[in-house]
């Protein structure tokens, strides 16, 4: 007899990666799989899971008291990422690659392309795709007696604004009076919208913008360089 049965795994909603256990990475509970994935610092954040790369942490909250911890989702990764990964993926038959993501807020994909070589199609592909994404294209060689095998390494400068950057209303919004207000990003939504606390009339205010309308003219955090 032939029977059915349904199990559960997690995908990071950021970053899109699936949860892989060192024993299980599906369970026939949904309990089963969260508990395990959060023994690996897998987290939900309203709702929604994330793995340990895609969430930043209070690190006083968690110095001080084991019991309550503030996680907050990175910034949301452009659709158009996963969308040239799936495409490139498919004109080198060697699947969506691999991604990792830089403190300087660089994404590196990586795709082992074995004899293929670059082609002006695969390129086009990544720029059309990309856009107006900073982005560098580079192919590394490795020679064996016979033949050359290729990798294929994709670097995007990523524009993400992080909780606690200063930042400059750019452009007009909901809020008729916050044009050209500065602020500080207090917390940073699922939907790349993003919590601003400024002024207005000197009286504290709470704004929710869009990536769009505000710019940054401070970084929280010291930016470090690609290595």
């Amino acid at each position: 007899m032939i029977t059915e049965q349904i199990f559960y795994g997690i995908r990071c909603d950021r970053c899109h990666e699936d949860y892989e256990g060192d024993d299980y990475s599906y369970m026939s509970d949904k309990g089963e799989i969260e508990e395990m994935a959060e023994n690996y610092d897998w987290r939900e954040i309203d709702g929604r899971h994330y793995c340990p790369c895609c969430y930043e942490e209070d690190p006083l909250k968690a110095e001080y008291n084991d019991d309550d911890h503030d996680y907050t989702p990175k910034p949301p990764i452009p659709e158009c990422i996963f969308t040239m990964r799936r495409a490139v993926g498919l004109l080198i038959h060697q699947g969506d690659g691999e991604m990792r993501e830089t403190v300087d807020d660089h994404l590196h994909i990586r795709f082992y392309m074995n004899r293929n070589p670059l082609t002006d199609a695969i390129r086009l592909t990544i720029d059309q795709l990309l856009g107006d994404l900073h982005h560098t294209v580079e192919v590394e060689e490795e020679k064996h007696d016979n033949y050359v095998t290729r990798k294929l390494h994709i670097d995007v400068t990523m524009p993400f604004i992080h909780k606690g950057d200063r930042v400059r209303v750019v452009k007009h919004s909901d809020y008729m009076d916050s044009f050209g207000l500065e602020g500080i990003v207090k917390s940073v939504r699922p939907n790349d919208t993003f919590r601003v606390d400024v002024e207005v009339n000197g009286e504290p205010s709470r704004r929710y913008l869009s990536r769009e309308s505000i710019e940054v003219i401070k970084k929280a955090r010291e930016e470090k360089k690609w290595n």
